[in-house]
């Protein structure tokens, strides 16, 4: 009897082994192919927003069985199924988050050739996330890339000879791989290209070629182009002078506060200040709500300029306010106008402490060490900068002091705007 109880067990041991089993193998794809097709599946790629979420919703339902078979293909030998289970680890999808295990992931698989891998590494090598930075490694990684033939390799090639990370400043290297990568039709490539002829970087300046990579690195998909397409669209850098497109263009910028809705805000005034009144408002209104550069500073010239803006009541104390918020973060726009405002009694009670106060922040402001820091990525060159009608009249009265910083400034706007022509 203990004999046949033992061997009941054993049996039912066995069909449970065989069932788990069974379930097991039901709960990841029938291939590879098939769970790596899922898994790189674009929902931004359809028109319909409804079904986006849709694709979302499926993608993530399926993240844990994705998972799952690419660990059996990867515990097989599969390096690029280790690659892609290493992603897995490092986002949280289909696993629990582990980004120790995602280094540990990718180095086996960059080591056994996985490109994805290469890539993967070589950015943590450069941005030192989870390793010691190291540009030799992060160099080696992506030559590799470069010599499987993978385009991707070329856009942070480029950057590290442009930036000198471990290597000297080289900005012929940095186009030359800028141009391979672009003519391999990789839009980030596109934009560094552009960015380069923008600029007259390692080659003539032509704004015209710069707007044309801009433009078709967008429409890959590459959406940080849209700022220079406001810029070029704003400014008639390349392309004819379109606010509109210009305000559509800025729309569109991702992630840049400073960038994009400062822009929006600062050049709806220039499109709708006689016209929309109520639009202008809208758009700085949400420059404001999105702490973008100077977004204060707008929206009180609003407030306080009841003749520019006749669809805003004037209302001094609110316009003062909002003027006073924007210059405590470093505005120099802000700064400037209530310079002038406690100096010349105008909005406000005439102060001469206040006044000098402000003087102070604007000397601090306003030169190029500010410009580099706080505002490059705002206004691309110096000329536009400084070049606003009062800024460029306050450079001109501080020059005629003897102001040796200003003096040097009218110097740089001048030798800029030859290149500009």
């Amino acid at each position: 009897m203990p004999h046949l109880h033992k061997t009941i067990l054993n049996v039912m041991l066995l069909f449970f082994l065989i069932f788990s089993y069974s379930i097991a193998e039901e709960d990841i794809f029938s291939s590879y192919d098939e769970a790596l097709s899922i898994y790189k599946i674009d929902p931004k790629k359809l028109e319909s927003n409804s079904e986006k979420v849709k694709l979302y919703d499926f993608k993530r339902s399926q993240y844990p069985k994705i998972f799952r078979t690419f660990q059996k293909y990867a515990d097989e030998g599969n390096y690029e199924a280790m690659s892609y289970m290493a992603q897995m680890h490092e986002s949280g999808w289909g696993t629990k988050r582990d980004f120790g295990m995602a280094l540990h992931y990718h180095r086996i698989a960059a080591k056994n050739g996985a490109n994805d891998s290469k890539l993967y590494m070589s950015y943590y090598y450069l941005t030192g996330k989870g390793v010691m930075p190291n540009f030799f490694e992060a160099r080696e990684l992506l030559e590799s890339l470069e010599s499987d033939g993978d385009a991707r390799a070329y856009i942070n090639l480029g950057n590290i000879y442009e930036k000198g990370l471990g290597v000297p400043i080289d900005m012929d290297k940095a186009f030359a791989y800028y141009k391979k990568g672009a003519d391999r039709n990789q839009p980030d490539c596109m934009y560094g290209l552009g960015i380069m002829y923008f600029k007259g970087i390692s080659v003539e300046k032509n704004y015209k070629k710069a707007f044309e990579l801009f433009k078709k690195a967008t429409d890959l998909g590459y959406d940080y182009g849209y700022y220079y397409l406001g810029y070029a669209y704003t400014y008639g850098k390349g392309v004819s002078t379109d606010f509109v497109k210009a305000i559509d263009s800025y729309w569109r910028v991702p992630g840049y506060s400073s960038i994009g809705i400062f822009q929006r805000c600062y050049i709806s005034q220039n499109i709708y200040g006689n016209g929309n009144y109520s639009k202008t408002f809208d758009l700085c209104r949400f420059s404001v709500r999105e702490d973008g550069y100077c977004a204060e500073n707008w929206m009180g010239t609003l407030y306080l300029d009841q003749g520019t803006y006749k669809g805003v009541e004037k209302n001094t104390d609110t316009g003062i306010s909002y003027l006073k918020k924007s210059a405590d973060k470093g505005c120099l726009d802000a700064n400037i106008n209530l310079y002038f405002y406690y100096r010349d009694g105008k909005h406000v009670t005439a102060n001469k402490a206040k006044a000098m106060a402000y003087y102070q922040t604007i000397n601090s402001l306003l030169y190029t060490d500010s410009f580099d820091k706080h505002t490059k990525r705002v206004y691309l060159t110096i000329e536009d900068y400084y070049g606003r009608p009062y800024i460029y009249n306050w450079l001109n009265q501080e020059a005629a002091k003897g102001h040796k910083k200003a003096q040097k400034i009218l110097r740089l706007i001048k030798e800029n705007e030859k290149y500009n022509q």
